[in-house]
């Protein structure tokens, strides 16, 4: 793909997320992310088809990028404890920097709804590879089944980021509460 067409569809992209957050989904429409891109209602046309198009593009280039970013965070860390506190403070940090997600669900179809609720899958994948390996190196109980505990650890993380989120300046506190409550769930 040229660099032309990557900056064209990055830039309709960025816009139309703008538009969303700030109008909701259900009042952007391709000659508002036209005229907010500043390029033509055609242009957009001829790299989306319609708004919900121009979200799934959205949605996938975030998660590939939260994604990587992720998992340098916790590769960078030695040790599952020193893992999972990588994933926490990201995360949280992100959270109470003031990065949230758009409301999106109500407006999108169910096949856009079920792959934005599966964007964490693969960072959830990768929580079950950790606890796995840990397991079986004894650094945690056999106890819980790793796709649960994946499960599990990623809910309460995310619940802390959501908290963060609506109280910043308390990241470093939920960042300790988050990992005592996730290490002491699978170390029973």
């Amino acid at each position: 793909m040229s660099r032309h067409k990557t900056r064209q569809i990055n830039r309709i992209i960025e816009a139309t997320i703008a538009l969303i957050d700030s109008e909701g989904l259900s009042q952007v429409n391709m000659s508002k992310i036209a005229t907010a891109t500043g390029v033509t209602r055609q242009t957009v046309y001829n790299y989306f088809p319609d708004v919900e198009s121009i979200v799934a593009s959205a949605i996938d280039a975030h998660s590939s990028a939260v994604e990587a970013h992720l998992l340098e965070v916790m590769d960078a860390a030695s040790g599952v404890q020193e893992k999972l506190r990588a994933l926490a403070e990201f995360q949280v940090s992100i959270a109470a920097s003031g990065h949230s997600n758009i409301g999106l669900e109500a407006g999108l179809s169910a096949d856009l709804r079920r792959k934005l609720a599966a964007h964490t899958n693969p960072v959830k994948k990768v929580l079950a590879d950790l606890i796995d390996a840990a397991q079986q190196n004894g650094e945690l109980s056999a106890k819980p089944d790793p796709a649960v505990a994946s499960v599990l650890v990623w809910e309460l993380i995310d619940s802390a980021a959501t908290v963060a989120a609506k109280y910043p300046d308390q990241k470093t506190f939920l960042t300790d509460a988050v990992n005592r409550a996730v290490w002491a769930a699978l170390r029973d």
